[in-house]
């Protein structure tokens, strides 16, 4: 989640500095269910829908193209023959080299999205990126487009939330033009306003905290901590003993990262450069009400946390670095903190989701292979 908020605010500065092009679709009928959000009716055809350009497999044969699919909605045989069309001139991709934007495991199912289209222009200095979400088979290694090519999309909540391709976005209107949220399955497209996003956007992260759950916020400064509870207007200010530490007495050398809070618990991800050389990471707890961190490990030995990744739905998934240099994935349940091994994977692991059967993560891509793997769970 923290991941797609990154690319999704960095999206914003993008969007607010320099004007996209396009021009906003024609309002389509629907039926209006509460202030602001309209249904569209299924089956209409989506304003913005780009067709994602066809492909061939290793074969030279064409991969799956039916001419009644809507609009961009295609397979293909792995992530890695997922096209991505660049318009404009002299354009170069702002940073997501693999085309992957995020992972997400939702309702039993297996999904992420793509930069399908990089649009830009040095000479006139506007550039925009557009996404597709895809559902990931795990049992053949395909992939389906779920949704169109849309603008900046960010999961909040159990709902996906984006803008339409041909919505013209400068820093004059980035609020005004109409927003929509979907479900997994994108079949209940529902029209919002740049008000009702921002406030999906910027809503604070709940945790069970004092007996309750109620949104939280917590900021550090070196070794003290403040968890602010707003809708008591209590703040809950605590000390961070790293005492201890990777065998450190003071936090210097220290990178600390405060995954988030659940269960009357804060969770941290400390790194730290080894006397001997080389970096560790580890992830560590402590009362919300204060005390000293212990370590969550796997076998005696650290549990990594992608830089980025945070808890969700009460579960922080990580990794752990074997003697024999393999990795295993794995899942932490804040509930009881207990650690369960999901796969033993020998790839270098930026991120990783699971379903009850699968579990799919992201790795750094090389040539010729994905930049997704996919591993079914370990029987424990």
């Amino acid at each position: 989640m923290k991941r797609a908020l990154a690319l999704f605010l960095a999206a914003l500065l993008c969007a607010a500095l320099f004007a996209a092009c396009g021009k906003k679709p024609a309002a389509r009928p629907g039926t209006t269910t509460q202030a602001g959000e309209t249904i569209i009716p299924q089956g209409s055809t989506l304003p913005g829908a780009a067709a994602a350009p066809g492909e061939n497999d290793e074969s030279g044969e064409a991969e799956i193209d039916d001419a009644t699919e809507p609009p961009g909605q295609k397979s293909y045989s792995s992530p890695k023959r997922i096209p991505t069309v660049k318009e404009g001139k002299d354009y170069t991709n702002g940073g997501i080299p693999d085309g992957v934007a995020e992972i997400y495991a939702v309702d039993g199912k297996l999904l992420f999205t793509y930069v399908t289209r990089w649009v830009g222009d040095a000479e006139t200095r506007t550039n925009r990126d557009f996404y597709t979400l895809f559902e990931y088979t795990p049992e053949d290694g395909k992939c389906h487009a779920v949704s169109p090519e849309v603008g900046y999309i960010l999961r909040v909540g159990d709902r996906f939330l984006y803008d339409k391709v041909g919505v013209g976005i400068g820093a004059e209107n980035y609020w005004d033009v109409p927003y929509f949220t979907n479900n997994g399955d994108w079949t209940d497209e529902r029209q919002i306003t740049g008000e009702q996003a921002r406030k999906l956007i910027s809503a604070p992260a709940t945790a069970l905290i004092q007996g309750k759950v109620q949104p939280y916020a917590i900021q550090r400064s070196g070794t003290a901590l403040a968890v602010s509870l707003p809708e008591s207007g209590e703040v809950l200010a605590l000390t961070l003993d790293v005492r201890g530490m990777f065998g450190k007495t003071a936090p210097d050398g220290l990178l600390i990262d405060i995954r988030g809070a659940a269960n009357e618990k804060i969770y941290l991800s400390v790194g730290c450069v080894l006397p001997e050389g080389g970096y560790i990471k580890e992830l560590f707890v402590m009362p919300v009400t204060g005390g000293k961190p212990s370590p969550i490990r796997y076998n005696g030995l650290p549990i990594w946390v992608d830089p980025i990744s945070g808890i969700d739905n009460g579960v922080i998934y990580g990794y752990s670095i074997q003697p024999n240099k393999t990795r295993v994935l794995l899942r932490v349940d804040t509930a009881t903190d207990t650690v369960q091994l999901l796969a033993t994977v020998r790839d270098a692991v930026w991120h990783c989701v699971a379903t009850d059967e699968y579990v799919l993560y992201e790795i750094p891509k090389k040539a010729g292979q994905d930049a997704l793997a996919c591993k079914k769970i370990s029987q424990q």
